[in-house]
């Protein structure tokens, strides 16, 4: 009985000083959500004086959207981020963690897409979150920039989801862009699923890897006539975990990239915890 109380003891410490550790967290994270975006010093502490950094949500055809905009020089050229997903969203901050730093050559806008991350509104009707509707979105911003900074056209960036959505923007006004910008293009993307399968169940089955490769039969090879969207999104996910374990780089996000989103001062502490997917009726 004695040894009972003793262990008891114990866990209620233990269990205490996790819940310590969460609530301190928790008060670094909100300490770090102001809202506001953190300006350009220079090495006295003062503010750049041809620097901007601020975000706006705006009304962009009828949806509400973000525009985040940062830049060391105003004279520089002016970069359009499109995120990936369907669904992701910007934070700035998590982009310091790789070395480069684009806000030092250009005026970079982050763009928050309808239905997504601090845009997200349970209002938007999901038929309303079309490609052909994110592109004219994108279209929108696009002319906003143009115009707000007095420049003739703008550069393009788009990664994974976002080089599908940029590419049909430069295809529907090229006269917008200066050039063109795609990371972890997509192209044949039936094809894409079918070989990242492939390599999720032939790692599994080299690593004797039993879990996986009962999840990988679950789902079956891609493509899936048959399932929903919210299906087909599900068994990608599982397959791209797979995927994750044994990829030859890292793909998901590591502990800079975490700490660098929640400690970042622009995102309110709402903001951080509005991680939305955009809906399955995206099509």
């Amino acid at each position: 009985m004695e040894i009972l109380k003793k262990v008891g003891k114990w866990l209620l410490y233990i269990l205490s000083g996790i819940i310590a550790l969460i609530l301190v967290l928790l008060l670094v994270i909100r300490i770090n959500s102001t809202g506001v975006e953190e300006p350009f010093l220079d090495e006295n502490g003062n503010g750049l004086p041809n620097s901007i950094a601020y975000h706006e949500d705006m009304i962009i055809n009828g949806a509400p959207q973000r525009v985040t905009i940062r830049g060391k020089d105003l004279n520089n050229p002016v970069l359009l981020r499109v995120t990936g997903g369907p669904g992701g969203f910007h934070t700035p901050a998590a982009y310091k963690v790789f070395g480069v730093d684009l806000e030092d050559l250009f005026t970079v806008c982050y763009w928050d897409q309808r239905g997504a991350g601090p845009a997200y509104n349970s209002s938007i009707p999901d038929s309303t979150i079309t490609l052909d509707q994110i592109v004219k979105d994108g279209l929108t911003v696009t002319e906003f920039l143009i115009k707000k900074f007095n420049k003739d056209k703008v550069f393009i960036e788009g990664l994974s989801w976002g080089t599908t959505v940029s590419a049909y923007m430069v295809r529907k006004k090229p006269e917008l862009f200066h050039a063109y910008i795609g990371i972890g293009q997509m192209a044949n993307q039936p094809l894409s699923e079918q070989m990242s399968f492939d390599f999720a169940m032939k790692e599994a089955q080299k690593h004797n890897d039993e879990e996986s490769i009962e999840q990988l039969n679950l789902i079956g090879r891609p493509p899936y006539p048959n399932m929903t969207n919210v299906e087909m999104a599900e068994a990608c996910d599982v397959e791209r975990l797979v995927v994750d374990k044994y990829a030859p780089y890292r793909m998901s996000p590591g502990f800079k990239e975490i700490s660098g989103i929640l400690l970042d001062h622009g995102h309110s502490f709402k903001d951080k915890y509005a991680i939305k997917t955009l809906p399955a009726a995206l099509q």
